[in-house]
């Protein structure tokens, strides 16, 4: 079975590795099937655990967009996505809507440069490239949930989920992500907007 686990904060997500180290002693065959959502607030110590177990961590930037800033207090990172890439810990992108926006752009957006709805910058040293960003979104969500080989790439056999932007995201500044332009959208190769 594959498991996905939803922790927050440091002292959740110290319970769910701890949980995760302990069924991985007991059955190997495990590894590699396991996630962790959110992880917002991480040590250092946690984000070494978390590379030892090899589990994909699912972020939403949109949060940090949304909800701003936060003090997590002395030795907490807070959303480090910065971190957990240059960790080499797997790391994929959502929404978790409706508490976040549900606009990939604008989660790329404030993954990139660690604005808030406002501006305000939060924690910039945990920015990532706007290529990494993209890739949380699209093919590294989609191994995260063990569907790589249907989506999350455009590739022969796999279905064609895309959408057709006004503006090549990689070759903006990332301030313009969130204004760039959906002109249409494709699902299973079907055009369902406009």
């Amino acid at each position: 079975w594959s498991v996905v686990c939803h922790a927050i904060g440091n002292l959740g997500v110290e319970t769910c590795v701890g949980a995760i180290e302990e069924a991985l002693r007991r059955e190997r065959g495990g590894e590699g099937k396991v996630r962790m959502d959110h992880a917002m607030f991480l040590t250092r110590d946690l984000i070494s655990r978390i590379k030892a177990l090899g589990i994909w961590v699912v972020g939403q930037p949109s949060f940090l967009y949304d909800l701003g800033p936060v003090d997590a207090g002395e030795g907490v990172l807070v959303r480090p996505f910065g971190r957990i890439l240059a960790a080499g810990i797997p790391q994929a992108f959502s929404s978790d809507f409706p508490c976040g926006t549900l606009s990939p752009l604008v989660g790329i957006y404030a993954a990139a440069t660690r604005r808030t709805r406002s501006g305000e910058a939060d924690h910039p040293e945990q920015a990532i490239p706007v290529q990494a960003a993209l890739e949380a979104y699209t093919i590294n969500a989609a191994r995260a949930g063990g569907l790589e080989r249907e989506c999350g790439s455009l590739e022969p056999g796999k279905r064609a989920d895309l959408i057709v932007l006004d503006r090549n995201p990689l070759e903006v500044s990332p301030e313009e992500l969130p204004r760039l332009k959906v002109l249409k959208t494709l699902v299973a190769g079907e055009e369902v907007w406009p």
